[in-house]
């Protein structure tokens, strides 16, 4: 046997078994292998009993086989077998993760987010319907799996039916397979040639008369989700995500209090997070930094009806709850959403048209794509920021102000709007 095919640093291929010698002890007589750099070297153990000679054969090989090197041990890496089922790896790969939650490296809601993407929650609200990973491929075996060509199949399958579900189990399965490649099963990663499910949908900008109708349509249809047409009137103003909205307290808005003020300020920093007690409010953007923008006078107006209407009485409290006074999730304002709009010609409106339009508007009218940009809280546009505002606190902050081109985007029926909102 040449020693180019034995592994550097690896276990010798012949496996250690003692013998007891005449004069009664046990021994292993040397077996060849190659240190961590290379050198074929042999080890040998002897001892009183089978375990002591084992032991001692342990010892002996770990300390040759990094002579010559500076390579630590390491823990034993977990062994994958290609018959083995895509189950075995899905559980190390959330172990892996749900250690890095613990370790403060990922929040939890990533954890379980990824947690959720492969298996159903034992939950009598989990939607029987879901499309799961480990359902899907946890009972296939790795080998199975692991070619280009079915991964992008299933991908493509998947996405045909959510474009969303597609993409997090892209991640999960490029996770996956980087492990079992650093595992030695695979030399590349069988989803190094995968492409990224193309993101679809409806997200494009509405125009003025979609506007209208759209707005004519809640008014028509708004039941008891009387918060949903505010709602969509901020995430129009303002162009922040659905999430970010629902994490807007009334302390984030000090400037309605004060009538001599006719475009109020809004500090975005927080995010409603769906967890398993209930919607929380996580005081970090979905992605970015905090910021401030200034909100267009028609907007200002609307918020302080919607205000004198709910009367809070904690300015730490949500500017949109629910009918129980509780804080309200993406998925509930989804369904509320889609419920307002089934069956009519908004039924493809989405919470993300919304931010679409705004952007679309500020772009537009200013000419400025960075603009837009400033406007949504990226960071590409931070350097066009128009001017500076004192926080509560007294620092500065950077302060996005484009509530100029922003009242052009004001619903023709606004005045109709407010009389709806205060009632």
């Amino acid at each position: 046997m040449s020693n180019e095919k034995l592994e550097p640093g690896g276990r010798p291929r012949q496996k250690p078994t003692p013998v007891k010698g005449s004069d009664g002890l046990w021994r292993i007589d040397r077996i060849g292998h190659r240190s961590f750099n290379g050198v074929y070297c042999r080890t040998s153990g002897v001892g009183a009993t089978s375990k002591e000679c084992l032991d001692d054969f342990e010892l002996n090989f770990e300390r040759n086989r990094r002579k010559g090197s500076v390579r630590p041990r390491r823990p034993q890496r977990p062994v994958f077998r290609s018959t083995d089922p895509m189950d075995v790896v899905f559980r190390h790969y959330l172990e892996l993760k749900r250690k890095a939650w613990k370790a403060g490296k990922i929040r939890e809601q990533t954890y379980r987010r990824y947690e959720l993407a492969v298996y159903k929650p034992d939950s009598p609200r989990a939607d029987p319907d879901a499309i799961k990973l480990g359902e899907e491929l946890g009972h296939l075996a790795i080998g199975e799996v692991g070619r280009p060509s079915y991964l992008n199949d299933y991908l493509e399958d998947i996405a045909d039916l959510s474009v969303s579900t597609a993409n997090i189990h892209y991640i999960i399965l490029g996770e996956v397979f980087r492990i079992l490649t650093l595992a030695g099963l695979f030399d590349v990663s069988p989803m190094a040639p995968v492409p990224k499910p193309m993101i679809q949908g409806n997200a494009r900008a509405l125009d003025q008369g979609e506007l209208d109708g759209f707005f004519d349509l809640l008014m028509a249809r708004q039941n008891r989700t009387r918060y949903l047409l505010p709602l969509c009137l901020t995430l129009l103003g303002t162009g922040v995500r659905k999430s970010e909205a629902l994490a807007i307290f009334w302390s984030d808005l000090p400037d309605l209090d004060d009538p001599a003020v006719s475009t109020a300020v809004l500090h975005i920093h927080a995010t409603v997070i769906a967890g398993r007690g209930g919607a929380f409010r996580q005081l970090a953007r979905k992605r970015g930094p905090a910021y401030y923008i200034t909100l267009p006078e028609w907007l200002t107006t609307m918020l302080r009806v919607w205000k004198a209407r709910v009367r809070p009485s904690d300015p730490g409290t949500p500017v949109f709850l629910s009918q129980r006074g509780r804080m309200i999730a993406p998925g509930t304002a989804d369904t509320a959403l889609t419920t307002a709009v089934a069956e009519t010609a908004f039924e493809w409106v989405c919470f993300g048209n919304f931010r679409d339009t705004n952007a679309t508007h500020v772009a537009g009218v200013t000419g400025d794509s960075k603009c837009a940009s400033a406007q949504l809280g990226h960071s590409e546009g931070s350097t066009v920021a128009t001017r500076h505002y004192i926080d509560s606190r007294g620092y500065l902050q950077r302060l996005v102000d484009y509530s100029g081109p922003l009242n052009s985007l004001k619903p023709a029926n606004i005045g109709t709007t407010l009389e709806f909102i205060a009632g």
